[in-house]
């Protein structure tokens, strides 16, 4: 039954067709004729208006009646209004008779040699209104699209009629369709609204579809405002050191497709600055496909994670400084040492490497506490920071010994008396309370040169040179000397 319906459908369709094509033929055709007509009317009138009058004017010009034409001349252009133009000339080209305005718009001109008894006395050069022609022309153009609207008119009323409760029941389908989106998508909406984290959904060449209001609060935007933007005009992710916004702008979508595998596969982090707050986001995507492979949309979920950005911070700089003279600690120090050995092996750069221990720091901490042995490290460690260059270190070891690394040394004395400065600077008195507090500092030092093996040996020189100089009366300091 339903198959017999789709064959007469599908015959109704291709008689519709017929017939629109049968009635399109008929009214060309019938226009076609109808302008024909009119043309060859208004070539007939010309016709027989040149035949008489150039056999008029051929007898006048024979019998040298020129006083005739020119009667002739003046009688045709006043009784005929249809001819705006008339001109005689003999054999010789002079005008016997001219009259009119040749290029007037809305006018056709014709021409005829004049002829009697097989001799030529001259030409006739008529022009003849054709304002007429032209509006009937146009009425009948306008006849015949008439003719087809009210056809094809009808011949749509008929299918329409015959295809209304089809049409009304694709319409009710369609309709019902929208209701479902439209439900589906606010269902969505207020599943995705209630999630702590940010969502985000594009489309496969990177147009925002959706967002949820945390995505759309973090960013300090709207959910319009957001909705069919491209990705890469509200966040810049990071995906593996691989940025979202390096992608050429001038063909945005194709590049975004080829990106977007790194959002898939990588982790993707983005640091935003709102108010001069810096908040870290760590996002996971996943991708929904066609059935032929191709992504139909991704689905991302923004965590933020500011908070244990934060903490990784403080546990990094807790692995890597004092926290009580908040200088870097043996760890760092023996990274930056071990960076510059290999920078040194490179370009045969000179630095060195000073161990310095305090002098009997013991006797204080113990006579007045250890808020006093603290007051002392704290101070020290101040005093050297003051003395050195910021690309220079000094790093507490722990209890009272410490370390400086000294970088891009153009002259060996310039240690002798960076070494003077220290010692005088860490021997001025210490207000402590009402006490002054006196310390002074063993300071052993070493040169990197080719033989040094490694960075432990470096260190292991300066600790040896450190122990001669408190070995010499404290307060000194000692180069390292190979035995």
């Amino acid at each position: 039954m339903i198959k017999k319906i789709d064959l007469t459908s599908q015959f109704i369709f291709y008689i519709a067709i017929i017939l629109i094509g049968v009635i399109g033929s008929m009214n060309f055709w019938f226009y076609h004729d109808h302008t024909k007509h009119l043309t060859e009317t208004l070539e007939n009138k010309a016709v027989a208006k040149l035949d008489f009058l150039a056999s008029s004017t051929g007898y006048y010009l024979k019998h040298f009646e020129n006083e005739l034409i020119l009667e002739l001349g003046k009688e045709t252009m006043l009784t005929d209004h249809n001819v705006i133009f008339l001109s005689i000339k003999d054999t010789d080209g002079k005008i016997l008779f001219e009259k009119g305005n040749p290029k007037q718009k809305d006018s056709r001109v014709f021409f005829r040699k004049i002829t009697k008894d097989s001799n030529e006395f001259g030409s006739l050069t008529i022009s003849l209104d054709i304002k007429q022609l032209i509006i009937n022309q146009r009425y009948t153009m306008y006849y015949t699209i008439g003719l087809m609207v009210i056809s094809v008119s009808l011949i749509g009323g008929m299918i329409y009629l015959f295809y209304r409760k089809k049409i009304l029941h694709k319409i009710n389908i369609i309709n019902r369709e929208k209701d479902f989106l439209r439900h589906e998508h606010d269902f969505f909406m207020s599943i995705i609204n209630t999630a702590s984290n940010m969502v985000i959904v594009l489309d496969r060449y990177g147009y925002i579809m959706l967002v949820n209001q945390t995505c759309a609060t973090t960013l300090g935007n709207t959910l319009d405002e957001l909705t069919e933007k491209h990705i890469t005009s509200i966040l810049d992710i990071d995906c593996g050191g691989q940025k979202l916004k390096s992608i050429t702008l001038s063909d945005v979508e194709s590049n975004f497709e080829s990106f977007s595998e790194n959002l898939i596969c990588k982790d993707c982090k983005t640091l935003l600055n709102l108010n001069d707050t810096e908040i870290h986001i760590e996002w996971k995507f996943s991708k929904t496909s066609e059935k032929n492979g191709q992504v139909k949309f991704l689905t991302g979920t923004g965590i933020d994670i500011t908070h244990q950005h934060q903490k990784q911070l403080e546990l990094s700089h807790r692995a890597h400084y004092d926290h009580l003279t908040l200088l870097p600690n043996r760890i760092l120090f023996n990274d930056r040492i071990q960076e510059s050995f290999k920078q040194a092996r490179r370009s045969n750069a000179l630095f060195a490497v000073l161990f310095i221990d305090l002098d009997n720091f013991k006797p204080i901490n113990d006579k007045y506490g250890h808020e006093a042995g603290d007051l002392v490290l704290k101070t020290v460690a101040q005093r050297m920071q003051s003395t050195i260059r910021e690309l220079d270190t000094v790093a507490r070891f722990g209890g009272d010994e410490f370390g400086m690394l000294v970088l891009d040394i153009k002259n060996r004395e310039n240690i002798t008396q960076l070494t003077e400065k220290l010692l005088r600077v860490i021997s001025d008195p210490i207000t402590y309370g009402e006490k002054m507090l006196n310390i002074s500092a063993s300071i052993g030092i070493t040169f990197y040169n080719n033989e040094i093996k490694d960075t432990k040996e470096l260190i292991n020189q300066a600790d040896t040179a450190m122990y001669e100089a408190k070995r010499s009366g404290r307060n000194k300091y000692c180069y390292f000397k190979l035995t």
